[in-house]
């Protein structure tokens, strides 16, 4: 697997790199992890600063275009990203607090 920047373009309102990239690969497409793990390695930042925006990759081929920012921490991340949604419980099931 290789990963090969396209483009960088350096946001300094929200002190981030946003990069496209090329990634070739074999078999399946790769998972977020294995893309954000690439992306850092690219970028040389830690790879908890990594987020993966998109990979597009067209039926067949090995060849996939990759859309990700790059945060020189974590807690520039944080500062930045929309938080994850929790999942909801299932009715019948106890919340996941309310069991602790």
């Amino acid at each position: 697997m290789s990963f090969k920047i396209l483009s960088e373009k350096e946001n300094g309102l929200l002190k981030r790199k946003e990069l496209t990239g090329e990634m070739i690969f074999t078999g399946a497409t790769p998972s977020n992890e294995h893309v954000r793990k690439e992306v850092a390695a690219a970028a040389k930042v830690p790879e908890d600063a990594v987020v993966v925006k998109r990979i597009l990759c067209e039926f067949g081929c090995t060849k996939a275009i990759v859309s990700a920012y790059a945060y020189p921490t974590k807690a520039a991340l944080e500062a930045v990203e929309p938080k994850k949604k929790e999942k909801k419980a299932k009715p019948g099931e106890a919340p996941a607090e309310a069991a602790k």
